[in-house]
C-alpha cells in the first residue's frame, strides 16, 4: 500500500504539473495558434529538402515562405484552443476528484493516506471551477439566443419561433438560398473546430504532432511528457478506467465533408429534371467513406 500511495503521490504531482505547464502556455499563444509540425517544418527543413517540398514551394523566397507559415494558422483560433484545452483538464480532473473518494472510502484505515486522499481530491475541485471558458461559452449562448429568435419573430410578424413553420412558405429558390448560406460558414466551422482541436493535441503532446508523429525525427521525444501517458498512469493507480479522448477533431471535419457532400442535392432541387438517384448516392457514399476515414484514425490515435 505504501509503495502504491508513494507512486499515485508522484504520478499526481507529474499530472498536475503537465497541466499547470500547459494553462500557462495558453497565455502565451497568438490569436492564431500555428501548427508546431509547420513551424517544425520551416525551422529544420532545408531548401529544396524533401521535407521542404511536403509543405511549400522550395522556389519561393524567405519572406513569401514565411507568409505562407502563418497563412496556415489562420484556421486555428486561441479561444477555441483554450476551450478544448481547459475543458479537457476540467474534466479529468472532476474524474480524479471522483476517483480519490473513492479511494479514501477504500482505505479508511491508513490516515495519512486517505487524509492526502481528501486533501487532493479537494484541490482538485478547486482547479476545475478556475476553469470557466466552458461556462462562458454557455453563458454567451443562453444571453444571445433568446434575443436573436426574439429579433427573428419580430421582424417577420410572428407571436412564436413556432408559428414560422406553419406561416412562412419556403419555395424551391428560398430553400436553394438558405442551403447555400449554411453550407460555407458549416465548412468553416468544421476546420475551426477541427484545426483548434489539433492545435490542442499538440500541446497535450510535447515532441509531437497532433496526429502522435515525432516533430523531429533526429531526436527522440519523452513519451512520459505526454499528457495523456501521464494520465493513463494516474488513473491506472487509483483502479479505475480513464474516459478516452472523443476524436472531436475528425468528427467535425465528417460535419464539414457532409456538408460539402449536400450540395449535389442542392443541385437536383435547382434542376429536378436532372436523375436524383446518381447524385444522391454520389452524395452519401462521399460521406461515408470520408466519414469512414476521419473516425478510423482519430480511433486509432495512440494517446487519447
Amino acid at each position: 500500500m505504501n509503495t502504491n500511495y508513494k507512486q499515485l503521490k508522484q504520478a499526481h504531482a507529474r499530472l498536475m504539473s503537465k497541466y499547470v505547464d500547459v494553462l500557462n502556455e495558453l497565455t502565451t499563444l497568438p490569436f492564431f495558434v500555428p501548427s508546431k509540425s509547420v513551424l517544425k517544418a520551416y525551422e529544420n527543413a532545408p531548401a529544396g529538402g524533401s521535407a521542404d517540398k511536403q509543405w511549400r514551394s522550395n522556389r519561393l523566397p524567405n519572406s513569401i515562405r514565411l507568409v505562407l507559415t502563418h497563412l496556415s494558422s489562420i484556421f486555428s483560433l486561441r479561444f477555441l484552443v483554450r476551450l478544448f484545452v481547459e475543458s479537457h483538464i476540467r474534466r479529468k480532473l472532476n474524474e480524479l476528484s471522483v476517483a480519490y473518494s473513492y479511494l479514501t472510502q477504500k482505505h479508511l484505515g491508513n490516515k495519512s493516506y486517505t487524509a492526502w486522499l481528501r486533501e487532493t481530491s479537494e484541490d482538485c475541485k478547486k482547479l476545475a471551477d478556475t476553469l470557466t471558458s466552458l461556462q462562458s461559452v454557455r453563458g454567451i449562448v443562453s444571453i444571445w439566443w433568446p434575443v436573436l429568435i426574439s429579433i427573428v419573430t419580430a421582424s417577420l410578424g410572428l407571436d412564436t419561433i413556432y408559428d414560422l413553420i406553419n406561416r412562412v412558405q419556403i419555395e424551391r429558390s428560398g430553400l436553394i438560398l438558405f442551403g447555400l448560406l449554411l453550407v460555407f460558414p458549416l465548412i468553416y466551422l468544421g476546420i475551426f473546430v477541427g484545426s483548434a482541436f489539433g492545435s490542442k493535441r499538440e500541446l497535450f503532446t510535447p515532441g509531437f504532432d497532433s496526429s502522435d508523429k515525432p516533430l523531429d525525427a533526429t531526436r527522440q521525444a519523452k513519451i512520459s511528457d505526454v499528457i495523456y501517458v501521464c494520465e493513463d498512469q494516474v488513473f491506472q493507480l487509483t483502479g479505475r478506467s480513464k474516459v478516452r479522448e472523443f476524436p472531436l477533431d475528425a468528427m467535425s471535419y465528417v460535419a464539414a465533408s457532409f456538408v460539402f457532400a449536400s450540395v449535389p442535392i442542392l443541385v437536383w432541387i435547382a434542376d429536378p429534371s436532372s436523375p436524383p438517384g446518381f447524385i444522391i448516392w454520389l452524395s452519401g457514399a462521399f460521406f461515408l467513406i470520408l466519414g469512414i476515414i476521419f473516425i478510423f484514425l482519430g480511433l486509432r490515435r495512440k494517446w487519447r
